[in-house]
């Protein structure tokens, strides 16, 4: 198949040969039809080529944007797979939706769970929960949690202070046997886990319910 530039070159020649043949003297009288033909054919084949040139030009952006595209498919394989979810699916999820996944990328493999979560989330929706409000992010929170599926928080952040006295103080009544002997980290650590356990979830989300409910009535 001949490249661009040798159809381009091709296109040139014919154009010069056409107009070498225009200019070239002409014995005897000639038709009037066949002067107008003579000169609608340059004409004719300017358009052609008009015509082709833009279709190359078309084709040559169409060849950039997919170059670019597949450019863009091919580095999200190395992403890690819920990237890779969301990616595929563009104006599928809002940005709240999207940072829940995030937590619970679960949701990008497991289709039981998708599955759970897209039924309840819709369940609530018909309840009366907004889009995107804290309190259906709650209310999904707290079903993963509940159905044991692990969600990505973040690391736990360090306590101090006051905070790390309170979260102490409830660490030590629960694990009596340590003889109130514990860490920062570990302290820190056990929460961070509480604050995002089923139970806390639920607490939250009651709560959220309460204020979202003030905020419609």
């Amino acid at each position: 198949m001949p490249t661009e530039a040798e159809l381009q070159a091709e296109n040139a020649r014919l154009r010069d040969e056409l107009n070498a043949a225009r200019r070239a003297p002409q014995a005897g009288a000639v038709d009037a039809g066949v002067v107008r033909g003579e000169q609608a054919a340059p004409e004719r084949w300017q358009q052609w080529d008009q015509t082709k040139q833009s279709e190359m030009a078309t084709a040559a952006l169409h060849r950039e944007s997919a170059a670019q595209a597949y450019g863009q498919w091919n580095q999200l394989r190395g992403s890690p797979l819920v990237e890779q979810f969301l990616a595929s699916r563009p104006g599928v999820y809002n940005a709240e939706e999207q940072a829940w996944i995030r937590r619970h990328p679960s949701y990008s493999v497991d289709p039981a769970f998708q599955s759970r979560i897209a039924a309840e989330y819709n369940a609530a929706q018909a309840e009366g929960f907004r889009p995107g409000s804290a309190a259906l992010v709650a209310r999904m929170d707290r079903v993963a949690a509940g159905m044991g599926v692990a969600a990505d928080h973040g690391l736990a952040p360090m306590l101090s202070g006051t905070l790390l006295a309170t979260a102490r103080s409830s660490f030590d009544a629960i694990h009596p046997e340590r003889g109130g002997v514990s860490t920062p980290e570990e302290v820190s650590r056990w929460w961070h886990e509480q604050r995002h356990s089923p139970a806390a979830a639920r607490i939250r989300e009651n709560w959220l319910v309460a204020e979202d409910d003030k905020s419609r009535w």
